[in-house]
């Protein structure tokens, strides 16, 4: 009986290998050698929580500040450019909800070297040019510029795709990234005829990974859904302001840098083609 079963199991083995092995192999089946894979990553967030730690240890005990906090959205996620702020002699780059570098949509550009493995990476770039704002009383009024800043990263990654048929197939990926945001704006407590800016910096290096589902109801094209957990281990945070006298003149600047981490996950999803 043992035998017959153990046939049995060899035998559904077997077939099983073959089916998925022809599944991968038939042509225009996405994993094949050769294929350039251009993806809109992260589109949509059914779910993020992210921790974003900011240490300093130029004091005796070290302090640290935690900021964690969750988010859903569609095609646009909240980004590291929505101002600075200094909590307790910690720089904090953010704005309302929790900011982070993992939750913007970015694009994605893999290639397949042999069947099934891919090489590739996302970038994501976010800019502002400036602006003002104008605040009126009466027949009096007031213009402060706006914060101009810039969020860039790069993320370099491997994947494996496991086909399970021409419509379902499983993209198993991982990678570092690095990621840079910078943010300026005019000092408006400058007096007597000086000027300065108060402007702050954040970079992280980590690790993204990164597995999806690929649905694909048409050739060359799909939907793909998965998890992220992203883990930037090494990177720091620093602001600079102008010193301002008792007359209120604005001479030199002042930096403080802490050390800053970050961790991330989340449900995500997007849209991807291939040729």
């Amino acid at each position: 009986m043992l035998r017959k079963l153990a046939a049995a199991g060899a035998a559904i083995g077997t077939l099983l290998v073959a089916t998925l092995a022809q599944a991968q192999d038939k042509p225009g089946t996405f994993g094949e050698e050769g294929q350039f894979i251009f993806g809109a990553d992260r589109l949509f967030s059914l779910f993020d929580y992210t921790s974003n730690t900011y240490t300093n240890n130029n004091v005796n005990p070290s302090q640290s500040l935690t900021i964690t906090g969750t988010s859903m959205s569609f095609f646009w996620g909240t980004n590291s450019i929505q101002g600075a702020s200094n909590v307790g002699g910690l720089t904090a780059i953010g704005g309302g909800g929790n900011p982070n570098f993992y939750t913007p949509p970015r694009l994605g550009f893999d290639y397949t070297i042999i069947p099934h493995l891919t090489i590739g990476g996302e970038v994501i770039a976010f800019f502002t040019l400036g602006g003002s704002s104008t605040t009126q009383q009466g027949a009096q009024s007031q213009s402060v510029n706006s914060p101009s800043g810039n969020t860039f990263g790069i993320a370099p990654r491997v994947g494996y795709i496991i086909g399970m048929n021409d419509m379902i197939s499983f993209w198993l990926r991982g990678g570092l990234s690095y990621y840079n945001a910078t943010v300026s704006q005019t000092d408006n407590n400058c007096k007597g005829g000086t000027t300065g800016s108060d402007s702050a910096n954040l970079w992280n290096f980590g690790l993204d990974l990164d597995p999806q589902i690929v649905i694909s109801p048409i050739p060359h094209f799909a939907f793909m859904a998965g998890p992220a957990l992203d883990w930037g281990f090494v990177g720091n945070a620093s602001s600079s302001a102008p010193n301002i006298n008792n007359a209120g003149q604005c001479n030199g600047t002042t930096t403080t840098t802490v050390n800053y981490t970050s961790v991330n996950f989340g449900i995500n999803g997007g849209l991807l083609g291939w040729w």
